[in-house]
């Protein structure tokens, strides 16, 4: 079963590639939005897309 994964800019690239390896497609965020687009925007272009959307927090809250 393949997956389709929104990447954004703070995910490792061996991630990105390990998923890629596996047959997910992945698609970078800077390749379909600017990369420091509001949270709302990359939600809603995930499920526009139809992505699992995959993200780190940058700090913990």
């Amino acid at each position: 079963m393949s997956l389709r994964f929104l990447s954004d800019q703070c995910v490792p690239a061996e991630v990105v590639g390990v998923l890629r390896q596996r047959g997910h497609d992945v698609v970078a965020l800077r390749q379909v939005l600017h990369p420091r687009s509001p949270d709302d925007l990359v939600i809603a272009k995930a499920q526009e897309l139809g992505c699992v959307l995959l993200f780190l927090l940058a700090s913990p809250p």
